[in-house]
């Protein structure tokens, strides 16, 4: 939760200095606490009220604050919020206001009349509910003026707004419950929802994180963690309305699907969206009227479904949808689906493509080194340091300006031996990182022999995801593992550990061990300066053999033509004309990789 921040130490001295010092000379501030005498007015600790009711009741005029100490206060009725009158907690961990018995939609705090209003470092509950009840509103028709609630929790209430001004909602955490986070209802205002932290809860209904109705609104880095819940519906719900509506750089893991989108005029520009229902039919559903402008764009959308858009009956031919630079994974046939109910809709499918992302490991999904998705975005969009955006919540001008870092690749998730005899043939799945540089085989004589620095028994390049292997000795029991390595030498843990354990009889029929199957052996010196001698098997007569020789990106630097060659063990000198470096070699036979792949090291 990184982008949820939280007060502790800083919050008294930030709170006074942004709200209290703010306020008029003549301004009050207002006690409340459980160990106060309840003397009115209020205006020190010890006197402090017991009920921010008692304190509000007392409050004098626009520009006061009811600061109120830690504590559990229950309360039976609603509260109103005097016109510009503020209401503090000192720490959302340690000042709880519970409705225990006043459980219904009726309005738990309501503001009055105009003037700007902060709500700050409170916890809303309400604990006691019925199961079958809904959960309670905290907010209602706020007048002109604007209200910022910043620093606050929500634990199975919502909050509901109506705005003539401003109403903004900041660095929050919300625990939705049958019904929504934040509910905004028409009006004339701007609405600002950013960097608030949004947690399910189980429902029965099909509530929404955000439902978001009628004004000018923007949802930005907020992330909604859907994904350890019950939670059915959306992340974000924009209804039918006239006025612009932006969604971005918000992170949405979990739930139906991430966006639901009625005719409006918007943006829907660098989400990372992760793991929605997989039996819904989308992950962001649109349906335009026929005056909307929408662009979706610098999207990453993983392991859910494509986003669907409705064609709407009644557009006007090629209404312009601006879709485009969209990045989706696992792979997808097309990018998203149409449901075709009309004749309007152009969509313009520009740099939509299958990339594996390559997030770091903070589990917060932000790009690593040697992503593909970095800089890959909207050319007309620009990260925060002036780049070219990248694609997913990070990027774009409101995003973050990121350190890359430098991971390893992940490793290889399955592996498999089958053989016959003394010929083994292993497998593994490939890995999809875009920096790969290639795969280490491991063989050891017990299991869990693979501990990290061993020195691999056979070194791969990228496409290779299988290989063969030759064991002589009858009974003998071998085990492998597979780790991958990037461009950078960063290796992967290791694979899944496989064995496999030889039966039969390994010898010719004259008693001569002939090798089972062609692959490079061994080279030697190596490392070396000048030039190797690279020994290679071949278990019967084949002509058209080579020898390959790739360097680190996978790119081959030589050919070693080997003619025609006789069963059994062969060599071939290699003058290595290349720079310093590592290398790889491998047996070729027809355009088919045969064997295990060596590892050379050129030392100049």
């Amino acid at each position: 939760m990184v982008r949820v921040r939280r007060w502790w130490a800083v919050l008294l001295a930030a709170v006074l200095t942004a709200t209290l010092c703010a306020v008029t000379a003549s301004a009050t501030v207002y006690h409340v606490s459980p160990e106060g005498t309840n003397t009115p007015p209020y205006d020190t600790y010890e006197s402090a009220a017991n009920s921010p009711r008692d304190a509000l009741a007392a409050v004098t005029g626009p520009g006061d604050t009811v600061l109120i100490h830690a504590g559990q206060y229950d309360i039976d009725t609603a509260i109103v919020v005097p016109s510009g009158v503020s209401l503090i907690g000192i720490d959302r961990d340690s000042v709880e206001l519970t409705w225990c018995c006043y459980q219904d939609y009726s309005p738990k705090i309501m503001f009055d009349l105009q003037g700007d209003h902060h709500i700050s470092g409170i916890t809303f509950g309400n604990f006691t509910v019925a199961a079958s009840q809904d959960v309670s509103a905290i907010f209602m028709q706020v007048v002109p003026g604007d209200v910022f609630v910043h620093d606050c929790e929500f634990r199975q209430v919502w909050s509901f707004g109506s705005v003539w001004d401003t109403l903004e909602f900041h660095d929050c955490i919300f625990e939705t419950g049958s019904r929504f986070g934040i509910h905004t209802t028409t009006g004339f205002g701007t609405v600002l929802i950013h960097d608030n932290y949004f947690t399910g809860g189980a429902s029965a209904f099909s509530p929404n994180c955000v439902q978001a109705w009628g004004e000018t609104i923007t949802i930005e880095d907020n992330i909604f963690d859907l994904s350890e819940s019950n939670f059915r519906g959306a992340s974000v719900d924009v209804q039918e309305g006239s006025r612009p509506v932006v969604v971005r750089n918000n992170l949405m893991m979990g739930g139906d699907l991430a966006i639901s989108w009625s005719p409006h005029d918007g943006l829907i520009e660098n989400n990372t969206i992760i793991q929605t229902d997989p039996s819904q039919s989308s992950s962001i559903l649109v349906l335009l009227g026929k005056s909307d402008t929408l662009t979706i764009r610098n999207n990453i959308i993983i392991d859910s479904p494509v986003p669907r858009f409705y064609d709407c009956t009644d557009c006007p031919p090629n209404t312009p949808l601006n879709y485009s630079f969209n990045a989706f994974w696992p792979p997808v046939a097309s990018f998203y689906s149409l449901v075709n109910t009309g004749a309007g809709l152009s969509i313009k499918d520009t740099g939509n493509a299958n990339q594996y992302p390559m997030f770091g490991d903070d589990s917060l999904y932000h790009l690593q080194a040697g992503s593909p998705l970095i800089d890959a975005g909207d050319p007309s969009v620009l990260d925060a340091d002036g780049s070219r955006s990248d694609i997913g919540w990070t990027g774009g001008p409101h995003g973050i300006i990121p350190t890359y870092p430098e991971l390893p690749p992940q490793p290889p998730d399955s592996a498999s031996a089958t053989g016959t005899d003394g010929i083994v043939s292993l497998c593994w799945s490939s890995r999809p990182e875009a920096d790969l540089a290639g795969y280490n085989l491991y063989r050891g004589d017990a299991s869990s022999f693979w501990t990290e620095g061993l020195t691999p028994y056979r070194v791969l390049a990228p496409g290779d995801t299988c290989a063969t292997d030759t064991i002589l000795a009858a009974g003998e029991s071998v085990y492998y593992v597979v780790t991958a390595f990037d461009s950078a030498g960063l290796e992967s843990a290791a694979s899944p550990e496989v064995s496999y354990t030889v039966t039969g009889i390994l010898d010719g029929p004259e008693g001569d061990l002939l090798p089972r199957s062609a692959s490079i052996l061994r080279a030697y010196p190596n490392p070396f300066n000048d030039a190797t001698v690279i020994e290679f098997a071949v278990p019967v007569s084949a002509g058209a053999l080579h020898i390959d020789v790739f360097n680190v990106l996978g790119q081959r630097v030589e050919r070693i033509s080997l003619g025609r060659r006789e069963a059994g063990v062969q060599s071939v000198a290699w003058a290595a004309a290349v720079p310093s470096g590592v290398y790889f070699a491998r047996l070729v036979s027809g355009g088919v990789s045969l064997g295990r792949t060596v590892k050379l090291v050129v030392l100049r």
